[in-house]
């Protein structure tokens, strides 16, 4: 399976970025979900970051939903690969997901 969460500095930014990338075989199982939080939660754990941020295209609803099941929010519409597409940020804060894990 390709399942591919990353920390990964977000293009032209400070941010840090969770990342995704799955194999058609592998969708539908949880596995976004699963390999994300492990991601998220060692990223927050080993560097001192306020907040993690990831981006997807409106027309994606089902990585929006792993996002949101993530705890994040959408905060703004930022530009995508090409300047003329139209990208989804999302950001979740040290606090929010601290207070999920307790």
């Amino acid at each position: 399976s390709d399942v591919c969460p990353s920390d990964l500095p977000l293009a032209h930014t400070q941010e840090v970025e969770v990342a995704f990338a799955l194999s058609k075989g592998c969708w539908h199982r949880g596995l976004a979900t699963e390999a994300s939080r492990a991601c998220i939660d060692a990223t927050f754990k080993a560097l001192p970051l306020d907040s993690i941020v990831a981006t997807v295209y409106p027309e994606n609803s089902r990585s929006i939903a792993v996002l949101k099941k993530l705890g994040m929010q959408e905060e703004s519409r930022v530009f995508g690969v090409w300047p003329d597409s139209l990208a989804l940020l999302f950001r979740l804060t040290r606090r929010d997901w601290s207070q999920q894990a307790a």
